[in-house]
């Protein structure tokens, strides 16, 4: 009977085949596919605001934390404590701040990449994946692989500069201290 009917059969399978392909067209693909690019580009900046906020801010809390320093009297139990504020301050950053900022980037660059992935088959949205690719990816998402690199940088010299100061202005106390840790023990 199915042999016997195979054309009837045949046609309502094209014909079925061709309801559902109208329902799950390339056009609400490309829609679709544009709402995300959209929400992909939101999200990076978001991160770029995130970003320049701390580019600005971490430095002036260290310029803040150096003009509170004694230079004139200097009070080594004062400046000491601020040197500890200071890398307090760092170790916040660095574990809290510009590790949320990397993991915000790196989630980004998984949804990238998984858009791509699922949008590699269709030619229609060439465009998109070369912009997304080109302009997304390996432009604004990599510039901001790059600000959080060069602010890292600059938070570590920071440190290392208001420890060299700190130590500076109390060279001959840390000196003397050190003479009598030996005297005692050697």
């Amino acid at each position: 009977m199915i042999l016997k009917e195979f054309t009837v059969v045949r046609d309502n399978y094209f014909h079925s085949l061709d309801a559902y392909l109208e329902g799950f067209s390339f056009e609400k693909i490309k829609t679709s596919s544009l709402v995300y690019f959209q929400e992909i580009s939101d999200k990076i900046h978001e991160t770029i605001r995130k970003v320049s906020s701390y580019l600005f801010a971490i430095p002036i809390s260290f310029l803040f934390l150096a003009s509170r320093l004694d230079f004139d009297t200097p009070s080594i139990t004062k400046n000491f404590r601020l040197l500890f504020l200071g890398y307090l301050f760092f170790i916040l950053i660095w574990n809290i701040f510009f590790k949320n900022i990397k993991e915000s980037l790196d989630s980004i660059q998984k949804e990238i990449i998984r858009f791509q992935d699922k949008i590699k088959n269709v030619s229609d949205l060439s465009e998109i994946k070369k912009e997304l690719n080109d302009e997304i990816k390996d432009g604004l998402l990599q510039s901001q692989y790059n600000k959080l690199r060069l602010l890292k940088v600059i938070t570590i010299l920071i440190i290392i500069v208001l420890t060299i100061v700190v130590c500076s202005i109390h060279w001959e106390s840390i000196m003397i201290f050190f003479k009598e840790i030996q005297c005692q023990y050697f």
